[in-house]
């Protein structure tokens, strides 16, 4: 019932509030004789936080606002005082040069990742996801890169994504009610651009919605076979090809169920996961302990795995990938595919053609981004790829 307007404030606050979580909480306690305090209340307080010392608001309009939730409610009606009080020592502090201590992680998210990637790689996360992304987009036509670039004020970055950091309306920008371009991570155009020259392949692309990849490929010539269980994704998928006037056969299927005749010389599975890795554009996924949902994940992950690979022809290529930073669902599942299929193998992604570091890579050749990586251009999504084939 939102406007617009509304429902994108809200959304910001929303993020600035659960991006600079322990920040505010710590500034919040220090007015607080208890710890403890309604829960409503200390979302009010949150509130007053990130207007007064984020957003730079009149003190006494977000004073008066919070002051007027706490009492819209009978159960916090008795704390307005209080609110008012706190809301009013927060104003202070932030007219007299208030620093705030930097966000940290939640928990049980930062003890995770420290038990993967160590220490220092997980502190280096935490400042990564400290602040909102800019936007990736990815051009129908990579001719028209330098001009688009200038156009929109966009950074090139080495993979030939155009990185915006600068605000704006996505819909108004230039190129897109013309179809030129697609939004896209960078780390999420990876995977097509390892596939090569896709010209007049025979592709399918599984959980294909709401089709950054499938853009990608029919842009490149390939047709595209897009198959997606959801019937409401796939619909976006529908206006996003006629959006950029592409073209693709969408089929609306259980991709464990798909059955094909004729074998593809590409497949491209980006699988369900734990969308850890997109922790910078969705900071809530850490409060939301993604780690429950894994086995589950991982197994669905397997089966459409090894499905799929029935797939593909004797000289295909499969690229496997989650949007994760486990890797349960990237390097360890990989791995235990192989070791029941022997006559596949593992292929050794080519990164110095896309700018990526080669340290990147594991043992095996598959990739693993982070989203502290290319920190100085603004970062990536976590992301795992995988190349697989058959044995000539």
């Amino acid at each position: 019932e939102l406007k617009h307007s509304e429902r994108a404030r809200a959304l910001s606050l929303s993020d600035t509030i659960l991006r600079n979580l322990s920040s505010f909480d710590s500034l919040i306690n220090q007015f607080l004789k208890k710890g403890e305090i309604n829960l409503r209340v200390r979302n009010i307080l949150r509130l007053v936080t990130a207007e007064l010392v984020c957003d730079n608001l009149a003190s006494h309009a977000v004073v008066d606002s919070a002051v007027s939730l706490t009492r819209k409610d009978v159960k916090t009606r008795h704390l307005a005082g209080l609110t008012n009080a706190i809301s009013r020592r927060i104003s202070d502090k932030s007219q007299t040069g208030l620093t705030l201590e930097k966000p940290k992680l939640s928990f049980d998210f930062a003890k995770q990742l420290k038990e993967i990637y160590g220490e220092e790689a997980t502190q280096k996360i935490s400042k990564a996801v400290q602040h909102a992304p800019p936007l990736d987009i990815t051009l129908k036509q990579p001719a028209k890169t330098s001009i688009f670039a200038e156009k929109l004020k966009a950074n090139i970055l080495p993979n030939g994504t155009l990185r915006i950091f600068k605000k704006f309306k996505i819909t108004e920008l230039e190129g897109f009610r013309s179809g030129d371009w697609w939004v896209q991570d960078v780390s999420a155009s990876m995977p097509v651009r390892f596939a090569g020259n896709v010209a007049g392949m025979r592709v399918l692309d599984c959980c294909a919605a709401p089709g950054g990849k499938t853009m990608q490929l029919a842009s490149l010539g390939a047709h595209v076979f897009a198959i997606d269980v959801s019937q409401k994704r796939l619909v976006k998928l529908m206006q996003n090809l006629k959006r950029t006037k592409l073209n693709a056969t969408l089929l609306n299927e259980n991709i464990l169920n798909y059955q094909s005749k004729k074998l593809f010389d590409l497949i491209l599975l980006d699988a369900p996961c734990s969308s850890s890795g997109t922790i910078r554009r969705n900071i809530d996924l850490q409060f939301l302990n993604p780690l429950t949902r894994l086995p589950e994940l991982v197994r669905k992950q397997e089966l459409m795995l090894e499905h799929v690979m029935q797939l593909l022809s004797p000289s295909g290529l499969l690229i496997f990938c989650t949007c994760s930073l486990y890797p349960q669902e990237g390097e360890f599942l990989i791995k235990r595919i192989l070791e029941r299929h022997k006559n596949w193998t593992q292929k050794k992604l080519d990164v110095e053609k896309l700018g990526l570091n080669e340290a990147w890579l594991d043992k095996y050749g598959g990739l693993r981004l982070r989203p502290d990586y290319w920190d100085t251009e603004g970062g990536m999504d976590g992301f795992y790829i995988a190349a697989l084939g058959k044995t000539q």
